[in-house]
Order: C-alpha cells, then structure tokens, then sequence
C-alpha cells in the first residue's frame, strides 16, 4: 500500500471518526489531508519507508478555529494510534508528530514564503518552484470551510509573465549545454565531459517540458520519475534522455530531437523564432525562441530579471 492511500483510510477510518465523537463542533470549522514527502506524489515506495512515513495527517484550521481548538485537538490526536493495517513508523519521534494542526496561513507561509496568491507577478520570482510542486501536490481529504483548497488551487499554474519569464531562462540552459559544451565538446572527441555536462542538458530539458505541460517541476530527486508522468513530452523525451545517458554517441541526435520537440511546441503556441545575429555559432533556434518569447513579456521587472545580454545586444564568442 502506498502511503496516501494509507493515510487517506486512516483518517477516514480512526481520525475522523475520533473527531465527530469528541469534538463535534469542530467540524463545520474542519479541514484534512497530507502534505509533503513522495507519498502526496504517489513516488513512494519500500525504500520510503524508513523515514517521514506511515499513518497521519494533517488538520488545517483558521486562525480563530485554531486558537479555540489546537489543545483540545491536540490531546485527542495524540491517542489515536501510531500503526495501522499493519504499517507503522521508523522512528519513534516521527510517530509522535504523525497528526499535526496547522494553522492555514502559517502553513502558507512555511511550503512558500506567502499566505495568498500574489497580486503582483515580480512576488512569484522569490517562490521556489520545488516548493510550489510540493504544495500542488497536497492531498484533501476533507474540507468543510473549503479554505485551505482554495488556497493551494489558486497557485495551480504560473501567472503567464511568469511562465515565459521561466520558459525563457530553460530555453537559454537548453541552448548553452547543448550547443555550446555538449556538441564542441564531442566534435572534439572529449566524451567524458560532454557526458558530464549531458545531466545539466537534461535537468534544463525536463525543466522546459514541465513548463510545456503547465505543470511544476519537483526537486532533483524525483524530477526525472515525475517527469515521465507528464501528458505532453514525458515518454519521448525520456526515452531520449535516457539513449543519451546510456550511450554517448547517442547524445548530440537526442538533444537535437528534444529541442525540435519543443521548438515546434512553441510555434504551435504562436512564438516565432527571432533573427539572430550572427554570433560565431551555427545553431541559434533555442536563443531565437527565447528572444520571442521575451519580447511578448509586457511587465518591467520580469524582463529585467532576465538579463537579456547575451541576446543579440552582443554576440556570444565561439570558444
């Protein structure tokens, strides 16, 4: 069993059933669910087990509804059970926090620095994108005020200056490990360190095919799994990553493939490559997609944290 689908019965089966005999009135006022770790991404595993995993949940209540309950909740989380359907704990002081109450905006704040969606688009910036996958991927179970779901579910996807803002910057790492490190470093013969470099290459890679499917990218350790769940791009490029990484002469055809794969995404979103001046290298599609998308953001301060430069204000050396 995995384990939202672990924590999903136990809350429903023994949380919930403790809370309408003990507490009753908190129920109009009662939000639950799971949040953080593989489980909520349902990447969990054997090997998850032996730590931050097993039977538990999460109450979220407002400010009001947690000064009035946090005590009296407390005590009766803390009886309920640390095993069920045979599953428990590693360490004895996980268990002891399984069930935890959180107050919504200090939640918030905790997962992503802020208590609401920002109104303005230079806030979304300062918000780690890991930290935004993790909180699209938590887990409801039970909502009555419906506040914390509208919360997290106005943060499902980036504002569109902020998508191109991103798109831009995977688009210039695209270009710059592929045709600047991987493919001069192979027509030099030196293998070692374009494979070396084919990691960056693919991170930027899935990056980009995250942001394709308007979805947010996790950190390193389950980018390349969550990848492959995408709609969109994640069994062709990940085959493609894959042929790459396995064998190296594989490496140059792949990255090219991929980026045909999203160039044409691009123009079929209504982007059309920019000219480019002549900057010494041969291949110029990935900055030229960049430059396009770049000058539709209308906002002063995305487009100046992207720090367009290397864009045809100057010509990038051939090194």
């Amino acid at each position: 069993m995995q384990g939202l689908e672990l924590c999903r019965r136990f809350f429903f089966e023994v949380g919930l059933p403790e809370i309408q005999k003990q507490l009753p009135e908190l129920l109009p006022h009662l939000a639950a669910g799971l949040s953080g770790g593989s489980q909520c991404h349902g990447n969990d595993d054997e090997q998850s087990r032996d730590h931050d995993w097993g039977p538990g949940f999460i109450v979220w209540l407002d400010d009001v509804a947690f000064h009035r309950f946090n005590q009296p909740l407390h005590a009766m989380l803390d009886t309920l059970p640390q095993e069920y359907l045979g599953y428990g704990w590693q360490k004895v002081t996980a268990a002891q926090k399984s069930c935890t109450i959180a107050e919504i905006k200090a939640f918030m704040r905790a997962k992503i620095g802020v208590v609401r969606r920002p109104d303005d688009d230079a806030t979304w910036l300062t918000i780690p994108e890991e930290q935004l996958f993790e909180l699209s991927h938590t887990a409801i179970f039970y909502d009555a005020p419906a506040e914390i779901t509208n919360r997290i579910q106005s943060f499902a996807n980036y504002p569109e200056e902020i998508w191109k803002n991103r798109m831009v910057k995977a688009l210039r790492e695209l270009w710059q490990w592929k045709v600047r490190h991987i493919e001069r470093a192979m027509k030099r013969k030196d293998v070692i360190t374009a494979q070396l470099l084919w990691g960056k290459f693919c991170e930027h890679a899935m990056k980009a095919g995250f942001l394709l499917n308007h979805e947010y990218a996790p950190y390193d350790k389950w980018r390349y799994v969550q990848f492959l769940k995408l709609p969109e791009f994640g069994q062709e490029v990940g085959t493609w990553i894959s042929s790459g990484l396995n064998d190296a002469n594989q490496m140059v055809d792949a990255a090219q493939k991929i980026q045909s794969l999203y160039t044409q995404k691009l123009y079929a979103m209504g982007f059309t490559p920019a000219e480019m001046p002549d900057s010494g290298y041969e291949d110029m599609e990935l900055q030229a997609y960049a430059v396009a998308i770049y000058t539709t953001i209308q906002n002063s301060e995305i487009r100046a944290d992207l720090a367009l430069s290397p864009f045809g204000r100057r010509s990038i050396p051939a090194n």
